[in-house]
């Protein structure tokens, strides 16, 4: 039997505790790959050609619009390969594809819920409001979406809550956790900085250094810069002693947010495998663009013998200028003819919408827009968006959560502080406000018998407090509709809802009040003070109105004299003035 030989001159080395080295990030394989995928995304992916879209020589990575500076002139057809030509005209396909599906995800707001736990519940809604967290989580989301994987690091700075957003390429995993998938247990950062430097001989200038940061489960560790020629195989910490600091969470900070599922730590773009169609459509829409310009302002094309076109020279053309000919010699304009620039925006826009078709993006043109108008119709225009984000939705909750809970254990270590009294070092938020419920009506008196109470009070005005932590429990993350409801919509709804019941309301005041609040951008509980302070009010004009006093409770002297009155004997009750009339007149 066949036994293939092993070698076993090798140790397998544990990175959990392994030294920190120079890793040299921006040449490893995964790397390129996440630079690449986030070129497209970037618009970025033909910076690295030396030729512009005229044929002209360019320095690789200079932008266009530094381009347009430098003079142009004609260039032979047979000058530049296509494929080594810079478009002048790209058109961020893979950027808008990233985009409508972090919108179509992201673009509702996301409510915070923990289970049991409303102060933990206030805190964090708090965090994610002082701290925008709702636009850096979509960040993180357009950054996984654009290259596959993102970082996100939660910390404490100035006492504010900041959620910073890093590529993948500038991490390595030294030890993953065996309790959390794909999660990190230690991990480095490692960048390349300019920074200012001076010799021995007093000369200023810049040098390239290595900036490495480490998290794990414990503290965060900044070691110091060494040079980029620094040796692979010595262990940065030669260099100098490095800083710790806890980072208060309980784990590892660093959230490695893949945005697809798989077996690999590397997750996969919005645009995977549609990269060679944002190239033509890039191309495409070079080839039609400049053909147009062209025929906007086309080229001269003289006919005439060797000796006149000695004699008859010109030079710049244009408005106002002139070109003369001999009597046998032409001039005309060279223009694209045929149906060439028709056949190329056909076929530029075709691409384009099997492109966002192939993505499950919706790409509303005049012909889609004009086809799909009952809300039917709509639903099914939609339904394979919604289900490619109902596909992304998981990874990006579930790194959402481990974020959190890293804000949470940073809130517990560190402490939390009010505005009003802000203490250094703890996470400082806007107070709370404490919501009391109204109180109860006054009970009748025995003599206030067959009088109508009055309303209840109105709730006191919010008391703000600081915020505080607590037990902590589940943190659940309710995403929001993928559409707004229109007013007309809701108004629809709730008709026929209430003619389902009867005809009877359905909706509480209070519940109303709430969800027409959520659409007009005010706040509900202030709204139904207001509207208590309203009803007090017009309770207390009816009652002055009707003759009751300012409780609503005792009769006034208007009333206790209109009602002596009805206890009068009728013979001594006045005259009416029809019966005063009938006596003079016999």
């Amino acid at each position: 039997m066949y036994r293939p030989r092993v070698d076993a001159d090798y140790t397998i080395e544990e990175t959990g505790d392994a030294p920190v080295m120079v890793y040299d990030l921006p040449q490893t394989e995964e790397a390129k790959r996440f630079e690449a995928a986030w070129c497209f995304f970037a618009n970025r992916q033909h910076d690295h050609l030396d030729q512009s879209w005229e044929g002209m020589p360019r320095k690789p990575g200079m932008e266009y619009l530094r381009e347009r500076y430098y003079p142009r002139g004609f260039v032979p057809l047979n000058v530049g390969s296509p494929v080594m030509r810079k478009p002048d005209m790209p058109t961020p396909t893979a950027a808008v594809i990233v985009n409508r599906n972090t919108g179509l995800m992201l673009g509702s707001p996301t409510v915070i819920k923990v289970a049991a736990d409303e102060d933990t519940q206030e805190l964090l809604r708090a965090v994610a409001k002082s701290s925008n967290l709702r636009l850096l989580f979509a960040l993180g989301r357009n950054m996984a979406g654009g290259g596959g994987t993102a970082c996100e690091v939660p910390s404490i700075i100035g006492g504010r809550i900041h959620l910073a957003v890093h590529k993948p390429s500038e991490f390595r995993v030294l030890q993953w956790s065996s309790s959390e998938s794909w999660q990190p247990e230690r991990i480095v950062r490692q960048v390349l900085v300019t920074l200012p430097v001076r010799d021995s001989h007093g000369n200023r200038g810049f040098r390239e250094f290595w900036q490495t940061t480490e998290w794990n489960a414990k503290e965060r560790i900044d070691y110091k810069p060494v040079p980029k020629e620094w040796k692979p195989e010595d262990p940065i910490e030669k260099a100098g002693r490095p800083v710790r600091a806890p980072h208060g969470s309980s784990r590892c900070p660093v959230t490695w947010y893949r945005n697809t599922p798989s077996e690999e730590m590397w997750g996969l773009t919005d645009f995977d495998g549609l990269e060679p169609r944002c190239d033509t459509i890039d191309r495409l829409g070079s080839h039609l663009y400049s053909a147009v310009g062209k025929n906007c302002d086309p080229t001269v094309v003289q006919s005439d013998d060797a000796g006149t076109r000695r004699r008859h020279r010109f030079g710049r053309l244009g408005r106002g200028q002139l070109l003369e000919t001999s009597e046998k010699g032409k001039a005309s304009l060279l223009e694209t003819s045929g149906k060439s620039l028709e056949v190329t925006l056909d076929a530029w826009q075709r691409l384009e919408d099997e492109t966002f078709r192939l993505a499950d993006v919706v790409h509303v043109n005049a012909e889609i827009a004009g086809a799909f108008k009952s809300g039917e119709a709509l639903r099914l225009l939609w339904r394979a968006p919604e289900v490619r984000v109902g596909w992304l939705w998981p990874q990006r909750e579930v790194t959402m959560r481990r974020s959190l809970e890293a804000i949470y254990d940073m809130a517990k270590a560190f402490g939390v502080s009010s505005y009003e009294m802000p203490r250094k070092g703890t996470i400082i938020l806007p107070s709370r406000e404490m919501k009391e419920p109204p109180k109860p009506a006054k009970p009748k008196a025995p003599e206030e018998e067959g009088v109508e109470a009055g309303p209840p009070e109105p709730p006191a005005k919010p008391k703000l407090v600081p915020h505080k932590v607590g037990k902590f429990g589940w943190i659940d993350l309710e995403r929001g509709p993928y559409f707004t409801k229109t007013p007309t919509e809701i108004n629809q709804e709730v008709q026929a809802v209430q003619a389902a019941a009867g005809g009877v309301p359905v909706l509480s005041e209070e519940t109303a009040v709430e969800e027409a609040a959520q659409i007009m951008g005010i706040d509900p509980a202030e709204e139904l003070r207001r509207m208590h302070e309203e009803k007090e009010r017009n309770m207390a004009l009816q009652a002055k109105q009707f003759g009751l006093g300012g409780d609503g409770g005792e009769l006034g002297e208007d009333a206790e004299d209109e009602e002596a009155g009805k206890d009068k004997p009728q013979d001594e009750a006045p005259p009416a003035d029809d019966e005063e009339d009938e006596g003079e007149d016999e």
